[in-house]
């Protein structure tokens, strides 16, 4: 044979045939090329035929049946066969090829595809032992890079030389591939299954969740938890194939829709809607993730409907007297600078305000208790509700005042009407603890035609009439005019009293006791001022506070309990260093928390004292941290560094902007009193305690319970985990002498606190 007669081949055979022999049979010089040419297109084929689309090899499922087919097989093919099924292998292909260059292309590809396990080929090659030898190492190098097992046979020629002598080797070379590779396959298997426990974890997980959590994907529910089905009244299986926008209420489908598209993942509230047609206050978060081709959302949802209920109550009692469920002073300002803007738009209407304070109200809180005082308020205040028009507005300002708003006055005989049936009202005697109790009430009443630019005013004015009616001997309406200026002296009066008694001492601190319900024990005291005159008359905190207000002088009436508190604490602390620390709680005014100065002085008073870390707590509102929150951060933690902790007063009644709660250092907050004297006759008074002891509990804030009157509401306190109280079930506010008594047996509260 003419070895020119092939050129390329000439080549190959210098690349891949030369470096091993010399070959000088002219048929053996042929196959060796053909191989060699076989050898070296034949990755390249596998590579181009694995990437065409999988129609071309139409998938068959893999059998846990052995088939075989083996074509000429000998003995050898039979016993490899056998040992390979040994080893695992599901599906097992044998055939005998002669120009195999198709075949391994096709074998290459179903291994890639993984639609078997092994196919086991055998390639007859017509080689001399020498040359058939040469190719053997490089042809099992490519079984084992190609994953298959590729074992060549000798011809006739030379079947005694290959049984002889290569045979055996050659065996033990297919079954250390074919071990090989079924070690990489189980190592596959063993990926499969830990991606099936994952799975199985993430189901647990998915089911263990407190909110509800849906898998969403082509608009329908492909997944969801219990949680999610319990939520909205449906079974797991109703909701799987729904689409998650029916569990929306329609307003917000669209905005949520358009949210989850955006792959927006922060948490938003919006309102869903039950089974059964009842509407739930929701909050979703989504998120977006590819599977496959195909885009899938994962969607937590929580209820957080009683959250908004809560929250809606608070909102309502921002606004509204929680005893008597009448709008407060805000909401009453409010109707009246409407009503101020309105008359000025239309001259001819006018209002009137009519401001109502019940003499003697005192003696019964004194007398029956403050739970007996506040069943007479909610008596008095629906008997003045039937005395309304439609359009009246009845409010309560706090203690006994009330005021009513007529904001359509159609003539002042219609108000003196009004305020003598009022009298009338309450002339019918309302029988508590079986004693009959008459009230009488003293009201000043204000005519918008003197012309105000101020809400404030028209009330500070009808407060003046009002003081006038009682002035005069109680039980009786007066108008406000320009005759009773000296009303408004007397204010003046006052002012220059109180000045006078700051500068010569003659207010007095006392200090109500604060009780533990974690031990039972005294932790401390709250300062209260106390102002008694010359002439024995009681001033009362209301009054001269509200005064101090308006006139300025409320930073200096704050200094002057500071510096007088402080330093009795230390005296305590010096008489008494066996005892624990007491604290010492002081109501601190907006304008003098706001001060420039408020740090530089009072860093000194504390140094002077001695008083330790955290026995100083400030008790502010919620007022004084809605204005330059930064410098109000800023001026807290200074406090805290220095031991100061400040504290939330009256919570709940005013602005109540809870997220403050998250961004001022605030270290506790107190259940306005209103919540308290209601806690064991009111379900929502219960409900709004129990939502703000929760809701600081998880801000890591401590709660006090100021109002205590009976044994009831401490049990309910506790069972809340109200970590303190105060009130008259524990004590009044007392006197130096009495709080140190009281100090030096602390073990000498109530039985049922413990």
């Amino acid at each position: 044979m003419d070895t020119n007669r092939w050129p390329k081949l000439q080549q190959i055979k210098h690349k891949l045939v030369a470096p091993w022999a010399e070959i000088t049979d002219p048929d053996e010089y042929f196959f060796a090329q053909l191989l060699a040419t076989m050898l070296l297109i034949l990755p390249t084929l596998g590579l181009i035929v694995s990437f065409l689309p999988p129609l071309v090899y139409p998938q068959r499922p893999i059998s846990q049946e052995y088939d075989f087919l083996i074509v000429a097989g000998s003995m050898w093919f039979w016993i490899i066969a056998y040992l390979l099924v040994r080893a695992g292998y599901h599906r097992l292909i044998t055939s005998i090829l002669i120009a195999g260059a198709t075949i391994v292309v096709f074998a290459i590809v179903l291994i890639e595809k993984d639609y078997l396990d092994l196919i086991y080929l055998t390639l007859v090659v017509i080689f001399t032992g020498a040359v058939f030898s040469m190719r053997t190492t490089l042809l099992l190098f490519f079984t084992y890079v190609l994953g298959f097992l590729l074992v060549p046979l000798a011809g006739v020629a030379n079947l005694e030389e290959v049984i002889s002598r290569p045979l055996s080797f050659f065996l033990a070379c297919s079954l250390l591939v074919a071990f090989t590779t079924r070690y990489r396959l189980q190592q596959e298997e063993n990926k499969r299954k830990a991606l099936a426990a994952s799975e199985a974890r993430y189901r647990g997980l998915l089911e263990a969740a407190f909110e509800g959590v849906a898998i969403h994907q082509q608009c329908q529910i492909v997944a969801c938890n219990a949680g999610l089905a319990e939520m909205f009244g449906y079974t797991r299986d109703e909701l799987i194939g729904m689409s998650l926008l029916t569990l929306i209420q329609e307003s917000f489908r669209d905005s949520v829709w358009q949210n989850i598209q955006a792959g927006i993942e922060r948490p938003y509230e919006v309102q869903g809607i039950s089974k059964d047609g009842s509407i739930r206050y929701i909050e979703i978060i989504a998120r977006n993730q590819p599977v496959g081709n195909e885009m899938e959302q994962i969607v937590a949802i929580r209820d957080i409907t009683q959250r908004k209920l809560a929250e809606t109550r608070l909102r309502h009692f921002a606004y509204h007297d929680p005893l008597t469920n009448l709008p407060n002073r805000a909401s009453l300002l409010a109707h009246l600078r409407d009503a101020i803007i309105d008359i000025h738009k239309n001259p001819g209407r006018q209002f009137a305000l009519l401001f109502l304070d019940f003499d003697r109200f005192k003696i019964v809180n004194d007398s029956l208790g403050h739970i007996t005082g506040d069943q007479l308020l909610i008596i008095v205040a629906d008997r003045l509700r039937q005395c309304l028009q439609p359009e009246d507005l009845l409010a309560r300002l706090g203690g006994d005042e009330f005021v009513i708003l007529r904001p359509n006055l159609s003539g002042k005989e219609s108000v003196i009407a009004l305020a003598e049936q009022i009298q009338a009202a309450l002339v019918q005697p309302i029988i508590l603890q079986n004693h009959p109790i008459t009230m009488t009430v003293s009201i000043g009443i204000v005519i918008s035609d003197i012309g105000y630019r101020k809400a404030e005013d028209v009330l500070r004015d009808a407060d003046i009439a009002m003081y006038q009616a009682k002035a005069k001997g109680r039980s009786r309406y007066e108008f406000f005019d320009v005759s009773m200026r000296q009303s408004a002296m007397t204010h003046l009066i006052m002012e220059a009293d109180l000045r006078q008694a700051l500068e010569q001492d003659e207010l007095q601190v006392f200090y109500q006791p604060i009780i533990s319900l974690r031990n039972g024990r005294l932790s401390g005291f709250e300062a209260l001022v106390r102002w008694r005159r010359e002439d024995g008359r009681f001033i009362s905190p209301g009054h001269f506070v509200l005064l101090a207000e308006e006139t300025g002088l409320i930073t200096t009436l704050d200094w002057w309990i500071i510096r007088h508190a402080l330093y009795q604490l230390h005296q305590w602390n010096r008489a008494m260093p066996d005892l624990p620390p007491l604290t010492l709680n002081v109501n601190l005014s907006s304008r003098t928390f706001e001060s420039a100065d408020f740090l530089p002085n009072l860093l000194p008073i504390l140094q002077q004292n001695d008083i330790l870390p955290g026995q100083l707590r400030l008790e502010i509102t919620e007022r004084a941290l809605l204005k330059n929150a930064q410098t109000v951060r800023d001026k807290l933690t200074t406090l805290l560094e220095h031991g100061v902790h400040v504290q939330i007063d009256d919570f709940g009644t005013g602005y109540s902007s809870l997220s403050y709660l998250q961004y001022f250092p605030i270290s506790a907050i107190k259940i306005d009193r209103a919540f308290v004297s209601q806690l064991d006759i009111d379900e929502n008074s219960f409900y709004i305690a129990e939502s703000i002891i929760r809701m600081a509990h998880r801000l890591g804030l401590e709660t006090i319970a100021e109002g205590v009157e009976n044994d009831r509401q401490l049990d309910l306190l506790k069972s809340l985990g109200c970590e303190y109280i105060q009130g008259f079930f524990i004590s009044g506010a007392l006197s130096v002498e009495d709080a140190t008594v009281m100090i030096e047996h602390l073990h000498t509260v109530p039985d049922g606190i413990h």
